[in-house]
């Protein structure tokens, strides 16, 4: 079944996910069709693979345990509290971030970043 990330983003624009597991099955679904119609080795399968890393360990992070609609209780047992205890606290990051012209900050659509696909 295809599925874009821009697709994705405008379920979650419109409120469409009734849960956090609905929105991670859309996008395992997208890193899935990234392995499966792109050559292994390639650079969309290789960055569907990191992507699905970073995204399932920021889920774990942030959504376990949060009580957000359909997100998993926290692990019994799970060390995570003395972990987030032994961080230290940091400020904002104090960097400065990256302008555009006149000044704002840069940002890329869709038709800039993406590639045209065969269809097109």
């Amino acid at each position: 079944q295809p599925i874009a990330l821009s697709t994705i983003r405008k379920r979650m624009n419109s409120n469409y996910y009734k849960s956090v597991l609905d929105f991670r099955e859309d996008l395992r679904l997208m890193f899935g069709n990234a392995r499966t119609y792109n050559q292994e080795g390639s650079w969309v399968y290789v960055d569907a693979e990191e992507m699905e890393k970073v995204f399932n360990a920021t889920f774990e992070r942030h959504l376990v345990g949060s009580g957000l609609p359909g997100a998993p209780p926290p692990a019994s047992g799970s060390a995570s509290g003395t972990y987030d205890s032994a961080l230290t606290p940091m400020d904002e990051d104090e960097r400065p971030l990256p302008k555009g012209k006149n000044g704002r900050k840069q940002i890329i659509s869709d038709d800039e970043y993406l590639t045209p696909s065969d269809e097109e």
